[in-house]
């Protein structure tokens, strides 16, 4: 992907900045909550950062858990491509972009009609789901836009999970995320079919949005099977190609996983990209 402008945070992992466009009507809302079993000075934030002001809009803000790689990966791979266009995605209402209240986050149906979202930070905010921490709640806007969206990568009112799905289904997840955050149809590529183009997908990759889905078993270090993961980086200095999978904020030096270009294309089942490799 792109490689753009960076600078080394003090914990030594080099972070992409972003200019934030989403400075607004500043606000410091809290809510009071009384229960039988709570104290009744007890508050809930109502606000929070949208995205970390040091990084900005970057893969550092986005978490994976409970199985909903495919929504996550295909985020920060979009991130990775092109962050001023999902910062075009997203309209803040109330707040500013260091203290949000109310974002509209505009998705698609997988019929590709435009759908924006407004959400609070009570339903997209906090650490946990898809946010990596209370600096940043993007992520958690875009998704609860998408649940409220529905289609197929919804279920039961969550993002459909890959834990205990059908192999199907797991492997169509690949192309939902690119369809609810693009509106544009993704490609699937089967690299045990077409494995020679793996060096031209690597080359397209460090433009264009790439996600891969492992095989059912690995051997790469560091890859688990049947999960998504971001291609982010293709032109290392040690020929390496870096993944994302998910961010930790207690451990930021290994937010990448490194894999020999080889090993990951013997371990990969499938790649998805936009189709017809369309720009993003």
């Amino acid at each position: 992907m792109v490689q753009f402008t960076t600078i080394v945070a003090m914990v030594g992992v080099p972070m992409l900045v972003m200019a934030s466009p989403l400075e607004k009507k500043a606000t410091d809302a809290t809510t009071t909550y009384t229960h039988t079993s709570m104290p009744s000075d007890f508050t809930r934030p109502t606000s929070g950062p949208l995205y970390d002001p040091l990084s900005g809009l970057t893969c550092l803000g986005i978490a994976t858990h409970g199985g909903a790689d495919w929504f996550t990966t295909t985020l920060c791979a979009l991130l990775g491509a092109n962050p001023a266009k999902v910062n075009a995605s997203i309209h803040l209402d109330e707040g500013t972009y260091n203290n949000a209240e109310s974002v509209t986050f505009s998705v698609h149906d997988l019929d590709g009609k435009a759908n924006p979202v407004p959400v609070s930070f009570l339903n997209g905010g906090g650490a946990g789901i898809v946010n990596s921490g209370s600096s940043a709640w993007f992520a958690g806007g875009f998704r609860s836009a998408v649940v409220s969206t529905g289609g197929s990568g919804v279920v039961d009112g969550q993002l459909f999970q890959r834990v205990g799905s059908s192999d199907d289904k797991l492997v169509a997840a690949g192309e939902w995320g690119f369809k609810y955050l693009t509106g544009v149809d993704a490609e699937k590529e089967d690299v045990a079919k077409d494995g020679n183009n793996w060096d031209d997908w690597m080359d397209k990759a460090y433009k264009n949005p790439v996600i891969i889905l492992t095989n059912d078993k690995t051997t790469a270090k560091g890859l688990e099977p049947n999960q998504y993961y971001t291609v982010y980086l293709t032109k290392n200095e040690d020929k390496t190609i870096s993944l994302w999978q998910s961010t930790n904020p207690s451990d930021l030096l290994n937010v990448f996983i490194k894999v020999d270009s080889k090993e990951l294309k013997e371990n990969t089942r499938y790649l998805y990209h936009l189709k017809g490799w369309a720009a993003f």
